[in-house]
């Protein structure tokens, strides 16, 4: 039999006292229980398993868990160990209380529990990416704890930082967002601040912005304006969505009338120039961008009207006499508001005034001694930039006072009156009325504007003058006595006389017409032929024909003498057959004159001769001889000389 030690047998014989005394129980020893934590330190959320290790001999009964999260009550093990589990633990004091049973009293135990915050992770997004200038952008973080079970999350906030600024946001369901359109390419960062049971953590991401689109608009005010006219061009450049924002930076006008310049838009993205050179035209506006905006390009279509003028009319002096200088001048201004100095030219007509005059800094005169009393009318042209306008003055003209000690048979005769033109083909027949009193009348002379035309007469009111077709004429009448040479006459009404026209069949004469080379009687097709007429009114136009069906072959201005001298090159599809050339005009009493050479044109047969380069042969000459060129071009030199000599006679 074993030994029993002393104690054992002592706690038996106390437990048999204790027993036969009524089972008193025994005090528990201090220290009797011990509480363990594993591990500990934790972290929030981490499973920690607590235990209490009772040290009393065959201790029966429980032990009830409090503090630091610690709940519950577990009966001891066979080993005198009670534990509980549990991921609801934060830091403090735990106890393990033992609850005793009948042999020991109730003891209990602590232990120091330490559970630190839970890691996180934050993630960063950035919606949409990438972006524009001005587009707003969703900056979104989730922080997640690293042991979390999937019902628990942090709380508190994020806060963003980025280029550009920085925002805060409250974490709901572990997520914080927040928007922002004044975002840069970079980094944003978001730092997520922790709490009681969540340790920070932050998170990147990289977002790309670009530049937005733009869009630039033209006005011009105002729009119609006027030739010189102030107008105020602005373009509005605006970002296009889903950009926003106010672009910066500089736009370029450029357009008709020399337009080019450059602006930098206002802080409401707008540039405007004023100018007053614009033309008719398109305006464009050129935006060029900057960092946050791309460029663009406005236009706007612009109308510049031809500014409105004035004409005003001035005679000096006025009245005037007969045959005395009167200057009259028109001066063409600008009406408001445009503005600028007019061109052109003005032509004054009325009260025996006709001429054409430039303008010269906006003022035409002109001087004539030829006035009556009337209504003088100036009419402006016009130009490209300015419109068309007209003014009159009435002027008086008087007669030249009689001297009256004189004999008024022996003073000049007045002058003419009422000088009427008629146009005719290639003449025109101007007819007048006597003077009224002076000298008698030894004979007219009737002068065209523009000349060299003259007519005289010994005494007839009426004359026939030799015209070009086509010319626009007037014509003024002197008249001639032994006192002396009247005023002229106010001039007739401007008239302009026809060129003679080709009947179908040609007409009947039987005046020849004749060439340098004499009546020729034979031709060919593309030969050249200087053709002379003579006995045609002086300065007139003659027109040259070719039948069977009449051909044109050119029109001709005879000389003071009424003769005429031309090279005429005879068409290449004439056939081959008798052709009457025609020279028609009008005689120089005005009534048709044509002159006829009858010639037989035959095919042209090629001319060959020797062909020196390039190994021998022949090749095909066409054209008139040389002999007939030669001919021809010194009967042009002649004729030259003569209508040379006879105008210096006539001058």
């Amino acid at each position: 039999m074993g030994r029993v030690s002393i104690g054992a047998a002592l706690a038996a014989v106390v437990s048999v006292a204790a027993l036969t005394a009524g089972a008193t129980p025994v005090l528990a020893q201090p220290g009797a229980v011990a509480v363990n934590v594993t591990p500990n330190p934790s972290v929030r959320g981490q499973v920690v398993k607590v235990c209490a290790e009772v040290s009393l001999t065959e201790a029966t009964g429980t032990v009830t868990f409090s503090g630091a999260g610690a709940t519950g009550t577990v009966a001891l093990n066979t080993s005198g160990e009670a534990c509980i589990s549990s991921t609801d633990l934060q830091s403090g004091t735990v106890t393990a209380q033992y609850n005793g049973d009948s042999t020991y009293d109730p003891e209990a135990g602590t232990a120091t529990v330490t559970v630190e915050p839970t890691s996180t992770t934050t993630t960063v997004t950035a919606t949409p990416d990438p972006s524009v200038s001005g587009q707003s952008v969703q900056l979104c973080a989730t922080v997640t704890g690293d042991a979390l079970p999937e019902d628990a999350g942090p709380t508190g906030t994020v806060t963003f930082t980025y280029s550009g600024g920085s925002q805060s946001a409250t974490l709901s369901a572990g997520k914080a967002c927040v928007t922002d359109s004044d975002l840069t390419t970079g980094t944003v960062k978001a730092t997520y601040d922790g709490d009681g049971d969540f340790a920070g953590s932050s998170g990147t991401t990289t977002v790309t912005r670009d530049q937005a689109d733009t869009t630039t608009t033209v006005t011009a005010t105002p729009d119609p304006s006027s030739q010189g006219e102030s107008v105020e061009v602005c373009a509005t450049v605006t970002a296009t969505a889903p950009g926003s924002g106010t672009p910066k930076g500089e736009v370029n006008f450029s357009g008709p009338g020399g337009l080019n310049e450059d602006k930098l838009l206002d802080g409401a993205g707008q540039a405007c120039v004023t100018t007053a050179t614009l033309a008719t035209g398109t305006i464009t506006a050129t935006y060029s961008g900057d960092e946050q905006f791309n460029s663009s390009i406005g236009t706007k279509s612009l109308t510049v009207d031809p500014a409105t003028t004035k004409t005003t009319v001035s005679a000096t002096p006025d009245p005037s006499t007969a045959g005395q200088p009167v200057q009259v001048c028109a001066t063409v201004a600008v009406e408001a508001p445009a503005s600028g100095t007019p061109t052109g030219t003005v032509t004054f007509t009325g009260a025996g005034l006709t001429d054409a005059v430039p303008l010269s800094g906006g003022e035409a005169c002109t001087t004539s001694t030829s006035l009556a009393t009337g209504t003088i009318n100036a009419a402006y042209n016009g130009a490209p930039d300015f419109a068309v306008s007209s003014g009159t003055t009435s002027v008086t003209v008087n007669e030249p006072p009689s001297d009256p000690n004189s004999n008024p048979a022996q003073s000049p005769p007045s002058r003419p009156r009422n000088v009427t033109a008629t146009a005719n083909a290639s003449s025109v027949t101007v007819t007048w009325d006597a003077p009224t009193s002076g000298a008698d009348v030894t004979g007219y002379t009737v002068t065209a504007s523009p000349g060299p035309q003259t007519c005289t007469t010994t005494g007839a009111k009426t004359c026939v003058l030799g015209a070009v077709a086509g010319t626009t004429y007037t014509y003024t009448v002197v008249a001639h006595s032994d006192a002396g040479d009247s005023v002229p006459s106010e001039p007739s009404t401007a008239v302009t006389p026809a060129a003679p026209t080709a009947p179908d069949t040609p007409p009947s004469t039987n005046l020849t017409l004749t060439t340098t080379d004499g009546n020729i009687t034979t031709a060919e097709p593309g030969q050249q032929i200087v053709f002379v007429g003579t006995g045609f009114a002086p300065h007139s136009t003659v027109l040259v024909t070719i039948y069977s069906t009449p051909i044109e072959l050119g029109r001709v201005t005879t000389d003071a003498t009424g003769a005429f001298q031309t090279p005429i090159t005879l068409p290449q599809q004439l056939a081959a057959a008798q052709h009457t050339v025609v020279a028609q005009g009008a005689a120089p009493d005005g009534s048709p004159r044509a002159m006829a050479l009858t010639v037989t044109v035959a095919a042209a047969a090629p001319v060959t001769s020797p062909v020196t380069a390039g190994g021998g042969g022949t090749l095909p000459v066409t054209g008139p001889p040389i002999g007939l060129l030669l001919l021809t071009g010194l009967a042009l030199a002649v004729t030259g000389a003569g209508l040379l000599q006879a105008g210096r006679r006539a001058a």
